[in-house]
């Protein structure tokens, strides 16, 4: 039989959550709307990204990065821009954020 994840509570952040496949999913405070997204999301399918903008991870590190020089210390950006160029070069160029997974972190990691 198999199994379907469903919505949970959790008191002390006050919001609901799904877990899919190993990722919890926040569906907000309201029970109703909780249950609406939880429905959305199922009916979409797993392989199916949430809503997303469509980013790709490289721009978002960008995005972070200048963020970082202007909001930073120098060395601070210089540590960031160090470790996010050697994940950068370690996943596809166009690898869009909702198909990032652990095992692209993990990879970089170990290599």
């Amino acid at each position: 039989m198999p199994h379907y994840p469903k919505p949970f509570f959790r008191a002390p952040r006050g919001l609901w959550y799904v877990q899919i496949d190993g990722r919890q999913v926040n569906l907000g405070p309201d029970r109703d709307e909780a249950f609406r997204r939880y429905h959305d999301l199922m009916a979409r399918g797993r392989d199916a990204p949430e809503a997303s903008t469509g980013d790709s991870v490289v721009s978002i590190l960008d995005a972070f990065l200048d963020w970082c020089q202007k909001h930073r210390a120098l060395r601070t950006y210089d540590w960031y821009r160090d470790y996010l160029q050697s994940f950068a070069r370690s996943i596809p160029p166009d690898l869009l954020i909702e198909r990032l997974k652990l095992i692209h972190v993990q990879q970089w990691v170990d290599a």
